[in-house]
């Protein structure tokens, strides 16, 4: 039988808990792939994805009985376990970014899906960074970080580099709505000459992220060759520890307002 303890938990995260996610599974078992509603966003259509791979479902959506009974009963076992962060996912997959209409990345490899899902399943905090930024990728940020931050208040902190005052004004302006949230702000990069933050990573909760080489723009998530990995669990409170570090020696300031500026 297939390992299907990563599928339960991220069946978990998709439902908002073991106990949805059991229900779920019973759902799968005996509907398939309809349960999930449209597929026309990212999360539900990998999550479709990882079902077909792990035989919980037929490529065409149908149930397949004995693989969807035992996902069920996984789900069913995780109920029974207390929620610990190393429910989350375990992390290593590897995401590309690339010139969409000449190389179609396949949607469990794309690099902007996994960012999405990672923000949309931030339950407490989200760190964000990004060398540069563009309206359009902010944009498509806006999509996943506005309900994390306007309704389920996820406190969230943006880490980018000034390189000049149009920059500062078109994130300003582009995520005005959210940035006189009491649980957003945005942070720049105040340290010596030449010496830019040059990271791309969106952590969540300190259990799960992303790391990778595309600046968080829409040429980083569907022009560019890009590559990124999901990182472990470890790896995230890691990483965040690094950055806590940074901000605590003076290298990360508060944005000024662009007013001040």
């Amino acid at each position: 039988m297939r390992d299907l303890v990563p599928l339960a938990h991220r069946l978990s995260l998709h439902a908002g808990g073991p106990e949805a996610a059991f229900r779920l599974a019973v759902r799968i078992s005996k509907e398939g792939a309809s349960v999930l509603g449209p597929f026309d966003d990212g999360p539900t259509l990998f999550l479709k994805q990882e079902l077909i791979r792990a035989g919980v479902i037929s490529a065409t959506g149908g149930p397949n009985a004995a693989e969807a009974a035992a996902l069920v009963v996984v789900c069913d076992l995780l109920t029974q376990i207390p929620e610990t962060p190393t429910t989350s996912s375990p992390g290593g997959r590897l995401v590309f970014s690339s010139p969409q209409d000449v190389y179609p990345t396949p949607a469990e490899r794309r690099l902007e899906l996994l960012v999405a899902d990672i923000i949309r399943m931030a339950r407490e905090e989200l760190h964000v960074g990004s060398g540069f930024w563009n309206d359009e990728g902010v944009d498509r940020l806006l999509e996943v970080l506005a309900p994390a931050v306007q309704h389920r208040r996820v406190r969230t902190t943006l880490y980018a580099h000034p390189s000049a005052y149009e920059q500062v004004s078109r994130l300003h302006s582009t995520a005005s709505k959210l940035v006189n949230s009491d649980v957003f702000k945005i942070r720049w990069y105040e340290g010596p000459a030449n010496s830019l933050m040059h990271a791309k990573f969106v952590v969540a909760d300190r259990i799960r992220g992303y790391l990778g080489t595309a600046n968080l723009t829409s040429l980083g998530f569907t022009h560019h060759i890009e590559v990124g990995v999901e990182l472990t669990p470890s790896q995230s409170r890691e990483l965040v520890d690094f950055i806590d570090s940074l901000v605590e020696s003076g290298l990360f300031k508060p944005a000024p307002t662009v007013e001040s500026k």
